[in-house]
């Protein structure tokens, strides 16, 4: 009897012990593509990196970044963005509206997050602001459909008002110019 406890005892423990093991996984590192029109280094993307540490992200642990700068050569964007393609990221982010758009163009599947100053929709790179279709998203500082009214109330309170300074490259110039010139602005760009 005494041998019978003892067995019963032994194999209960012996359930009890006896759990289930899973593989451990990898730890997920995920791949993130910057595209850059300008140089390094980028001031607004170190922030936006120390922004993802605070959340648990961190660059060489579970997340990989790779930084793509034209150094101003906006021609390079379209191979550039290619080369992040061929990288395989999970997401990619366009660093103005250059950039934002050479990115639209390399892919049609991997998330693209832009941070433009320019006209998005203008420039082509999402339908409209509402809904910007397909795999991309972003954010824009643009007022540029209110430049014109702008301007008209600046000439109203100021008769004087002739000129205005324009900061910016020159391809925005001419952009600029060229979707103004069948509305005549009230004051001369210099």
């Amino acid at each position: 009897m005494n041998q019978k406890i003892f067995a019963l005892g032994l194999g209960a423990l012996l359930l009890a012990t006896n759990f289930p093991v899973h593989a451990q996984k990898e730890p997920t590192t995920h791949r993130m593509g910057i595209l850059h029109a300008g140089m390094p280094p980028d001031v607004n993307t170190d922030v936006f990196i120390e922004d993802l540490r605070q959340l648990g992200y961190s660059d060489g642990k579970n997340m990989a970044i790779e930084h793509r700068f034209a150094e101003g050569k906006s021609d390079r964007l379209p191979e550039l963005a290619k080369k992040l393609v061929q990288v395989k990221v999970n997401a990619m982010f366009g660093i103005g509206a250059p950039a934002g758009f050479a990115l639209k163009q390399a892919t049609n599947t991997i998330p693209i997050v832009f941070v433009t100053t320019t006209d998005p929709v203008g420039m082509g790179i999402v339908g409209s602001l509402a809904h910007p279709g397909g795999n991309i998203t972003g954010i824009t500082l643009q007022a540029s459909d209110l430049w014109p009214k702008r301007l008209e109330l600046l000439k109203e309170v100021f008769r004087s008002f002739q000129r205005s300074p324009c900061c910016g490259t020159r391809a925005m110039a001419v952009w600029h110019s060229k979707r103004e010139q069948p509305r005549r602005l009230p004051v001369r760009w210099v």
